[in-house]
């Protein structure tokens, strides 16, 4: 009783005592709860934000997004699943913070930039490449600008760069 009344039968000790007894007891009874509501709130408040999709088996019957032409847009093709064509990366993320789309399917380089420029809160790469694919540049045979482009990238690997830009702009870790 000595938290609901402040009273436990012991009236010789000092009133002053028993006030400074009660009050720690209450406060220390209010950083408890504080801590558990805490915890709780918390911990559903992560739960609401993980995505329930983790790789290419969790798509049938989501709402899928991807780009026209794409890489992407064959791959859902082939397996039949549905998806609404995207025309820039902020429609796309227009759709999927009002919640018409659930998943954007594209190219994992483009999806890491996303990614890396709006910011984890808004777009969070998930899943496995589906299917690597290599990109390249298209030049014209002799042109000028082809000795151009291959010096300035032996230059990039060589010097680590290009790892350092990829890890950059690319990468999954923000």
């Amino acid at each position: 009783m000595i938290i609901a009344t402040g009273e436990h039968g012991d009236r010789d000790e000092s009133l002053l005592g028993k006030r400074l007894t009660v009050a720690l007891m209450w406060l220390f009874g209010v950083v408890l709860i504080a801590q558990f509501t805490a915890t709780v709130t918390s911990s559903l408040t992560v739960q609401q934000m993980q995505s329930t999709i983790r790789g290419p088996d969790d798509l049938p019957g989501k709402a899928i997004i991807t780009t026209p032409g794409s890489i992407a847009e064959a791959w859902l093709r082939e397996r039949g699943l549905p998806y609404r064509t995207i025309t820039s990366a902020d429609e796309g993320l227009r759709l999927l913070r009002s919640g018409e789309a659930q998943a954007a399917v594209y190219e994992a380089p483009s999806l890491r930039y996303w990614s890396r420029v709006f910011g984890p809160d808004e777009v969070t790469v998930v899943g496995p490449v589906f299917r690597p694919e290599k990109y390249g540049l298209a030049v014209a045979p002799g042109g000028p600008l082809r000795k151009q482009i291959n010096g300035a990238l032996l230059e990039l690997f060589a010097e680590g760069r290009y790892e350092e830009i990829s890890r950059r702009w690319f990468s999954d870790v923000q």
